[in-house]
């Protein structure tokens, strides 16, 4: 759980930075099939009278793939784009793997590599989290 709390930090994160830096163009960076599950998702949730914005309706993937059209913010995260897109497969299969049940070990079967996962995944939700407080304090 504390994993899975960590990873619905960053993605929150994610979607701040997002807003403040492909404003208002970001819906326009997603591929098409993208586009379509977030006014998908979007009218399912204005029909139930959720208040939600568009960028509440993406998901990891097309999150991790808007962050990776930021290309400053990617050096401020201390990554280069070959290893924000290894970074991109891995934190998804691993909440994919956490929200349908499966644990840390089911996505990383190797305890000491499943640690280094564990301590990635906070490092990134610190990262994150550091950088929309910075941003919203003016720095």
């Amino acid at each position: 759980m504390i994993i899975f709390s960590l990873i619905l930090t960053s993605e929150a994160a994610m979607r701040e930075i997002i807003s403040r830096n492909l404003a208002p163009a970001w819906l326009d960076k997603l591929r098409p099939a993208g586009r379509a599950e977030v006014e998908k998702v979007y009218e399912s949730r204005l029909k139930t009278n959720t208040e939600v914005t568009k960028l509440d309706c993406l998901m990891i993937h097309d999150l991790l793939a808007l962050l990776y059209e930021c290309t400053a913010i990617l050096e401020k995260l201390d990554f280069t784009r070959t290893q924000f897109k290894k970074w991109k497969e891995k934190l998804c299969r691993l909440r994919n793997t956490l929200a349908h049940g499966g644990g840390l070990l089911h996505a990383e079967p190797d305890p000491l590599r499943a640690i280094q996962l564990f301590e990635d995944v906070r490092g990134f939700a610190e990262k994150t989290t550091r950088l929309v407080d910075t941003d919203a304090a003016g720095g």
